[in-house]
């Protein structure tokens, strides 16, 4: 059986299990010849909703999530990772990443796991629990090594 990957969508966070797995999803993009998708969503939940936000808020918020990304691809661009599209959204990172999924067809979507603890799950959530759940296509976690 083979597996044919065209598409690889990588969250990123700018933490550093996002950007393990950047580069790891780089290596796969890079060995299968898919083409690397970076994502990063400003976060907007419903303590930070753009309803409740003036302009500037909102922009400086935006802004801000325009630095991170920019930054991801800095990393990537370093790492001679060769990024094909990024995407910046503002939302909730979960919908948001498969929302992209859907949208380009993504094969994969690659995340890191920051390793929240059960309490910590129960109270905020898990995006890459979300996502693992949710997504339209395979999922891979890059864990921490610790």
């Amino acid at each position: 059986m083979t597996i044919e990957l065209k598409k690889i969508l990588v969250a990123s966070d700018g933490s550093k299990n996002s950007r393990r797995a950047l580069l790891r999803a780089g290596a796969i993009a890079k060995a299968t010849g898919a083409d690397l998708h970076v994502i990063h969503v400003g976060l907007l939940s419903r303590y930070t909703n753009p309803d409740q936000m003036n302009s500037n808020q909102y922009d400086r918020l935006k802004t801000e999530a325009r630095s991170r990304l920019d930054n991801e691809l800095e990393f990537a661009e370093e790492n001679g990772i060769k990024v094909t599209k990024s995407h910046l959204r503002m939302g909730r990172v979960d919908s948001e990443v498969i929302r992209l999924g859907e949208e380009i067809g993504a094969d994969m979507i690659a995340i890191g796991n920051r390793g929240m603890g059960a309490l910590e799950r129960i109270l905020l959530g898990s995006d890459a629990e979300s996502i693992v759940r949710h997504a339209p296509c395979d999922v891979i976690v890059f864990r921490d090594d610790e």
